[in-house]
């Protein structure tokens, strides 16, 4: 009886002491740790890609845009699209297969070079040292390939609560490029700190906040135990407004706003897609394809609007950032939307971070608003306008004189 008792009480130690380890591993936030390494989506994605029907295939969504990214590409229906929208509305990557002969003045691997170039003047920062170092960004995205090479040497910590967490998603791959990318992002030598989350409750199929939420809370913690502190959080999803269509308020969204102003408390800026966030300032441009990347000239907005004065634009339209299709692979986007206005917005204030450490976002605002680049452009809904456009070099100038 003694030996089955003792028997009994070591099994429920084990099993007790498992628990707590597994529990314990549940809930790491210590620099360095890495939750797992996920798979590319490249089998799936090409599956889905392929099996299109032409007229979704060769079709533009809602926004406008023809994604051929992945796709073996028929020449009789590349042709007859126009020039326009090949070089300005379509998305591609290094998987797109291409027939022989391609329409005369579409040049798409010309496109994903140009996209990979760094935009007005942002060269000119790195050439002179200010590359992110030293300089925490934390980002609360959807599952990243970690192993992916623009990512993979500036990622400090990496904890995944998506519900697939195995498989990498375009999204998380994107953003985290845009902002810390080795050669397409803004502050290539920053620390990246990663949260994959869905922000999502899949059972009363509503957004969900929550743990976005209880993620901040953790990172600020985590920031309080490094010497390359987090200044800034990444976080490319949000709400137009607290309340649904139906008057409930946004699950999770009280607490968002609330660990918002924590974060802020702890010297932590957290850009997201909510009302009375800073990173309302930003818009998109766009830009002529096949023109210098540093010509201010070249840009204009993606939307208009009538009052480009209160707004800075950046460049977050016809990019090359890392793909989740492969650890190696890049893809075009012709549109990025506010999703990637985030990421390069966060990357920009690491940079300033660096060139001055006891800079505020309030601050960087300010200087931002003064050396803007001021130019112009004419719209059919509101005429000639004259609008914003950031100006990392002149920023960097600004602070370091």
């Amino acid at each position: 009886m003694k030996k089955i008792l003792s028997m009994s009480l070591i099994l429920t130690f084990i099993i007790s002491s498992c628990l707590l380890i597994s529990c314990s591993n549940n809930d790491i936030w210590k620099n360095g740790y890495i939750q797992n390494h996920p798979r590319n989506n490249l089998t799936l994605m090409q599956k889905g890609q392929n099996e299109r029907a032409d007229n979704i295939k060769y079709g533009k969504d809602i926004y406008g845009i023809i994604d051929l990214r992945t796709t073996k590409v028929d020449s009789q229906y590349l042709n007859r699209l126009s020039l326009s929208d090949l070089n300005d509305f379509m998305n591609f990557d290094d998987l797109t297969e291409w027939p022989k002969y391609l329409p005369k003045g579409f040049d798409p691997q010309r496109l994903i070079e140009e996209g990979k170039e760094k935009k007005l003047n942002l060269q000119e920062v790195h050439d002179k040292g200010y590359n992110g170092a030293g300089v925490g960004i934390a980002m609360i995205d959807q599952t990243l390939l970690v192993d992916h090479v623009e990512i993979k040497d500036n990622l400090k910590f990496y904890k995944a609560f998506s519900k697939e967490k195995e498989v990498a998603s375009m999204h998380g791959v994107e953003m985290a490029s845009i902002a810390v990318g080795k050669n397409v992002g803004v502050a290539p030598n920053a620390d990246l700190y990663f949260v994959a989350e869905d922000c999502y409750d899949y059972e009363t199929k509503e957004q969900d906040f929550t743990h976005a939420a209880e993620d901040i809370l953790n990172i600020i913690e985590l920031n309080k135990t490094l010497d390359n502190k987090i200044r800034v959080i990444s976080f490319s999803s949000g709400y137009s407004s607290k309340y649904t269509e139906d008057g409930k308020i946004i699950k999770g969204s009280v607490e968002l706003e609330e660990a918002i102003r924590k974060a802020e408390e702890n010297n932590i800026e957290v850009l997201c897609l909510i009302p009375g966030n800073n990173i309302n300032k930003f818009q998109s441009l766009t830009r002529t394809s096949y023109g210098d990347v540093n010509d201010f000239n070249n840009y204009k907005p993606y939307f208009y609007t009538n009052a480009p004065d209160d707004t800075l634009y950046v460049p977050t339209d016809k990019k090359t950032y890392a793909s989740f299709l492969g650890e190696d692979k890049y893809a075009y986007d012709s549109w990025g939307g506010m999703s990637s206005i985030v990421p390069y917005v966060a990357g920009l204030y690491a940079l300033a971070c660096q060139a001055d450490n006891s800079i505020t976002f309030e601050k960087f605002l300010e200087v931002a608003d003064k050396t803007a680049y001021e130019s112009e452009c004419v719209s059919e809904e509101y005429g000639k306008q004259r609008f914003r456009i950031i100006n990392p070099n002149a920023i960097i100038e600004e602070l370091i004189n």
